[in-house]
């Protein structure tokens, strides 16, 4: 969401970038996206109409490609605004939306997650259709995703994605990660990742020399 050509010289940035980068990884096999769209500048935008181009422009060439757009609160808090993306329609509709289930702090920056946006989120996207990719950086969110299950707003199957390393939030380690596969509610789907902007120089250690 965040990095720069100046961290990554790689990074797609421009609308036409970020179409052909997910084109190029769908020929690699790759079945799922999850987007930040920026604007002429390279900027983060909240701004659905970015997105809707993104959207067209990979459905284009790839119908089938699960899209997962973002609702992060690591830049702007307020509802509208990280909930505009959902009110795309038709062949843009996303298949997904991000929805991380706590507030957490990062190295220069907090993501703010209100339990009441976090509620508003996910009912808006039950109402659109559309699948919300649980983000859950530490235990305590987990917890959380039991609660919203109980109150109903939160319905099975899940899509979890365990996310590592942020150094506010937990690490990669056995004895974390059996506890989180322990604690998943009954049909869920889980997937384990790090935020885009760790760079490991070694394999994670306690964990057999498996690594991401």
């Amino acid at each position: 969401m965040i990095l720069s050509r100046s961290q990554n010289p790689f990074v797609p940035l421009t609308v036409h970038e970020i179409v052909s980068e997910c084109r190029g990884l769908a020929k690699l096999g790759v079945g799922m996206i999850h987007i930040h769209a920026r604007d002429e500048d390279g900027n983060p935008t909240w701004k659905k109409e970015y997105y809707q181009r993104i959207i067209d422009g990979i459905r284009e060439t790839n119908p089938d490609i699960i899209i997962c757009v973002s609702t992060s609160g690591r830049l702007w808090s307020d509802f509208d605004k990280r909930s505009a993306v959902l009110d795309l329609e038709g062949d843009v509709t996303p298949d997904m939306a991000s929805l991380t289930l706590s507030s957490l702090n990062f190295i220069k920056s907090a993501s703010m997650n209100e339990p009441q946006i976090i509620s508003d989120l996910s009912r808006k996207m039950a109402d659109k259709g559309i699948k919300p990719e649980l983000e859950i950086f530490d235990t305590g969110m987990l917890n959380a995703l039991h609660v919203m299950q109980k109150q109903g707003i939160l319905t099975p199957p899940h899509y979890i994605n365990f996310i590592f390393g942020n150094i506010y939030s937990m690490q990669f380690d056995s004895h974390i990660v059996t506890y989180l596969l322990e604690g998943c509610p009954k049909k869920a789907v889980v997937a384990f990742g790090t935020p885009a902007n760790i760079v490991r120089d070694k394999p994670l250690e306690n964990f057999n020399g498996i690594s991401f």
